[in-house]
């Protein structure tokens, strides 16, 4: 049966017990052996160490997990559920009986905020209607994404919990849960509303900690992986090559080299020729595709490109940090979010007490430059005409690394 609803006097309860749990900061000690994580906030104050800190979704999520008698029972079956509106939406599948748990779409509700948010929403969209849905088709896996999901209990318990080993404690659960023989069911018509990080700073913080995770949780299970018994060769390796290394490694460290490092070097040897078929064909068709999530901004492929490029380079640095385990590879940021930017007086396009050493990241423009110094190179003393596309992406590395995207809270 499923599990009891909640009226008021069981969530005022509930709320209680959280708070006596996690503290209203959101962090304590659970009592277990573990590693040490850092808990900080966008500023980077209130660092938080102990034995074993938790973060703010760990905690809350193992404190969730206590209180047993407002806990479903079992997955609910979606079809035919009523909408708020007294309509009954079309029939989807029901959850498979080792269905462990049901993931469903997010809802951007921010995404006109900015230059900045619209591009993310194009990636959201290419993640769920794309990656989520192939996933769930093909292997019935994919990355539970912590925002939009629902999970059965017992596949919680079987799994061992949620763990803090790294900052991917939803893929770390997924990647155990997968591993027993949990089935995983995608249902994108069911929808829940979703905020994006609109401050570049906060976006960056959250993409560090989407690639430093993973890669570190890559490393932590390859053996588990390899061992599990319960699960065919294929879908072992769809979790190895198609889910870690494809999707998160490969692709990111090609993105950086080819278009950031390969391509402007190649200015300045003449007997480097870069086939056309490598050089314009498989970029613009991988580009189209990711695009088409989102009709509606099909006019921003162009920059989308251009910023998917640069944001490449902080997450292949991500990565790197996580697999080496360096010094912030359990670095929890929690990630910055504005709300209704109309209604807070304190949010502006342009903030002159912003401090420069605030909008400077080294990096970025370092690698701004030398694209700069390249396509001006090759529109001087070459004819291939490379400097078409080096000179926009010198300009995106120069608005990355100045922080001219996004909006900015005044201080």
């Amino acid at each position: 049966m499923a599990g009891r609803s909640l009226n008021s006097a069981g969530l005022g309860r509930l709320h209680r017990r959280h708070r006596q749990e996690v503290g209203e900061e959101g962090v304590r000690e659970v009592g277990e052996e573990g590693d040490q994580r850092e808990v900080r906030d966008e500023e980077g104050q209130g660092r938080v160490q102990g034995r074993q800190p938790q973060g703010r979704d760990e905690a809350r999520l193992r404190a969730g997990l206590r209180v047993r008698r407002h806990v479903r029972r079992r997955l609910p079956a979606v079809a035919g559920l009523p909408r708020q509106d007294g309509a009954v939406p079309r029939p989807q599948p029901r959850p498979r009986a080792r269905a462990g748990t049901l993931g469903v779409r997010c809802l951007v509700v921010n995404a006109n905020d900015c230059l900045l948010t619209r591009m993310q929403e194009m990636s959201m969209d290419y993640h769920f209607k794309v990656e989520q849905e192939a996933g769930s088709s093909l292997c019935n896996f994919f990355g539970y994404n912590g925002t939009a999901g629902v999970w059965r209990r017992q596949a919680i318990d079987e799994s061992g919990g949620w763990e803090d080993r790294t900052t991917a404690e939803d893929m770390d659960l997924a990647l155990r849960a997968g591993l027993l023989g949990w089935e995983f069911v995608y249902v994108g018509s069911i929808k829940v509303k979703s905020e994006l990080p609109s401050t570049l700073k906060a976006y960056r913080s959250q993409q560090h900690r989407w690639s430093c995770g993973p890669a570190l949780l890559f490393k932590k299970m390859l053996w588990e992986i390899l061992a599990a018994k319960k699960v065919s060769f294929w879908k072992k390796l769809y979790m190895i090559y198609d889910f870690f290394i494809a999707r998160r490694i490969i692709s990111t460290f090609f993105t950086t080299f080819f278009f950031s490092v390969l391509l402007p070097m190649s200015v300045f040897f003449p007997e480097v020729k870069i086939p056309l078929w490598e050089l314009i064909f498989i970029p613009t068709a991988i580009t189209l595709l990711s695009s088409v999530g989102t009709p509606r901004s099909i006019h921003l492929i162009i920059p989308w490109f251009l910023f998917e490029n640069v944001m490449a380079l902080h997450r292949f640095k991500a990565i790197l940090i996580g697999f080496f385990e360096a010094g912030r590879a359990n670095e929890w940021i929690v990630t910055q979010k504005l709300g209704n930017i109309q209604k807070l007086k304190s949010i502006v396009r342009v903030t002159k007490s912003c401090h420069f050493k605030d909008r400077f990241h080294s990096l970025e423009l370092l690698f701004g430059l030398f694209l700069l110094m390249s396509a001006c190179y090759d529109c001087l003393y070459r004819d291939d005409n490379l400097y078409i596309f080096l000179l926009p992406q010198s300009i995106m590395y120069f608005a990355i690394g100045f922080e001219f995207m996004g909006v900015r809270v005044s201080s």
